[in-house]
This record gives C-alpha cells, sequence and structure tokens, in this order.
C-alpha cells in the first residue's frame, strides 16, 4: 500500500496518508536546504577586495571617497596604461554574489583540490566597511571539470561552477580601459570623415546641421537629419575597442599616417579630436580595424560595426 506516513506534531500518532501532496511542500535535496550564496552583504558594504593569484600577482582594489574603483597603488600599473574602475567595480559586484553548486562534508585530498599548503590556489580576501573579512581561496577543477574546489575562510570547502570562478579570474590586462575617445559631444561644431575616396563634412551653424561647403556633396534633394548627426557623435565619444596591440607591428605608424578613415571633431575651444582607422584585417566574417583615439597614443582592435556609421561612403545614413 503506498502513501506517506505522517507523525502529528508534539505527538507520538503516526497516519499513513494516500495521494498526498505533502511531500511537494518540502525540499528533498540537501542542496535546497543548503546556503549556497557565500556572502550576506550589499555591495555598499565593501570596502576592499585583494586578488593575490596562484602566480603571485596582487591586485588591491579600494573604492574611493569619489565612489569609484581603483588599485590602492596606482604606481604599480605600466606606463600609459588606463586603469578602468568601472570593471573592477563589476568584479567586485560579482564576486559579491558567488553562489557555491555544493557546500562539501568530506574535505577532498589536498593534492587533488589544490587547497593544501602547497596549493597554488588564487585567495580572494573581501573586506567590508564593518571590519569584517572573508577570504576564498579557489583551488584546482574536479573530476568532472565543471567546478573549481575552494574554502571559505578556514573551514567551509566548496564546489564553485567553473563558469563562476572563470569570471572572477582576472589579470592585469583585463582592466585596461578600452574607450578610445576622450571629448564633450555636447560641445562638438564639426564632424569630418576622411577616407581615401572622400571627405564628408557636417558643420553646425545657428543650431542646425548642414553639409559645409568643403565637403563632398550629396545629391540635390538631400536633406541631412541633424538628430543622426547628432546621435553619430555620441556614438563616436563611446567607441570601444575589442582589445589592446600589445606589441604593435612596425607598419602601425605608417597606418596611422595614411589611415583609411580618419573621423574627427572640432570643438566649441577649437580643439579636435579624432579616430584614426588604419589597415583592417579579416577575422572570420568580420572586418577587424587597427585603430587609434585621442585617449592615448596606444593602438587598439575595433570591429567594423563599432564604426560602421563613419565607414559606410555617401550619405544614405545620415538622412
Amino acid at each position: 500500500m503506498g502513501g506517506t506516513y505522517v507523525r502529528l506534531a508534539d505527538t507520538d500518532d503516526v497516519y499513513l496518508v494516500q495521494r498526498s501532496p505533502i511531500k511537494s511542500y518540502f525540499a528533498s535535496s540537501k542542496l535546497q536546504w543548503q546556503r549556497l550564496k557565500l556572502f550576506d552583504a550589499s555591495f555598499e558594504d565593501v570596502a576592499s577586495l585583494k586578488v593575490v593569484s596562484g602566480a603571485g600577482n596582487e591586485f588591491d582594489f579600494v573604492q574611493g571617497e569619489d565612489k569609484e574603483w581603483a588599485l590602492s597603488d596606482m604606481s604599480v600599473l605600466p606606463e600609459g596604461f588606463r586603469f578602468d574602475g568601472s570593471i573592477a567595480r563589476s568584479l567586485v559586484s560579482v564576486f559579491l554574489n558567488l553562489r557555491a553548486r555544493e557546500i562539501l562534508v568530506m574535505s577532498p585530498d589536498p593534492a587533488a583540490s589544490g587547497l593544501g599548503v602547497d596549493g597554488n590556489a588564487d585567495t580572494y580576501s573581501l573586506t567590508l566597511r564593518s571590519g569584517v573579512a572573508h577570504r576564498l581561496r579557489l583551488g584546482k577543477v574536479d573530476v568532472d571539470e565543471q567546478n573549481h574546489y575552494a574554502q571559505l575562510n578556514e573551514d567551509q570547502l566548496l564546489l564553485i561552477p567553473t563558469f563562476a570562478a572563470d569570471n572572477i579570474r582576472k589579470g592585469l590586462s583585463d582592466f585596461r580601459a578600452l574607450n578610445l575617445m576622450e571629448f564633450d559631444p555636447n560641445a562638438v561644431t564639426r564632424l569630418s570623415i576622411t577616407s581615401k575616396n572622400e571627405r564628408r563634412i557636417f558643420e553646425k551653424k545657428d543650431g542646425q546641421w548642414t553639409v559645409a561647403e568643403d565637403s563632398a556633396q550629396p545629391l540635390t534633394d538631400f536633406v541631412l537629419n541633424s538628430a543622426t548627426v547628432e546621435r553619430s557623435i555620441q556614438e563616436l565619444s563611446r567607441v570601444k575597442a575589442t582589445s589592446y596591440v600589445d606589441n604593435a607591428p612596425a607598419t602601425a605608424k605608417a597606418w596611422f599616417r595614411k589611415p583609411a578613415f580618419e573621423i574627427a571633431v572640432t570643438l566649441e575651444s577649437d580643439e579636435t579630436a579624432a579616430l584614426l582607422l588604419g589597415a583592417d584585417l579579416e577575422e572570420g566574417a568580420q572586418t577587424i580595424y587597427y585603430a587609434r583615439g585621442n585617449a592615448d597614443n596606444g593602438t587598439y582592435l575595433v570591429p567594423e560595426h563599432e564604426v560602421a556609421q563613419f565607414t559606410e561612403s555617401g550619405f544614405d545614413r545620415w538622412k
């Protein structure tokens, strides 16, 4: 006879209940009863996050009085390295919301877990503004290669999903700022796009955008959309590269002396800022440009879709 045995609270009376949904009221898996979120704190509670990789690299992220995240010692950055505090902020947020896949009851073999004294575990030290501190050590992957062994503080052994572990494993290059342009888009009075075949120039007169006289000219029935020009200037100010080129080819300087495209803005102060797109390369079906902006003198890679508004010839996109 099937059914579920139920004992009334505070009594010894036991009953057999048939066709009862009572089992569905309670979680039967231990994972459903375990607290799997590692930290019970809000982002505003965090004072710092220190990361020491198994290879010995060390980063100490702190939040300044301006609420921006930075390294506690910015002098350790290589010359010309622009640090992106928003990436550090994102790392802290992801770390703070880590969840274990499972809390281990039995301690794994230290050699297998990488959490022994001789292991090269990555160590994360989270300090809250209250003074409370937590330490997470991230060890090796398990036999299924789906999780990393981890140790929270001194006594709690965990399994952390591999994808989550990968999200908090960062090198210095991951914190490089990849924005290429630095200018106030609201102060632009002139936008020029120069390629090997044409030069299109838009200028603002009496608050309205027009095609400049020294520009290539559209068909006579063309009507310029001022909102499109404004939006394009905003897009130019936000152009981001996919990566920094550490060792740019020797020919890179020549690419930028005669770039495939030069997209330049003139400001109310008569200052100019330009984005140079040099030689392109194919990555599958995607076109990538070597690029340089006014944010620094570095060479970056920019996908074509980031700058398509400017690289397409003619005036069709500007209606």
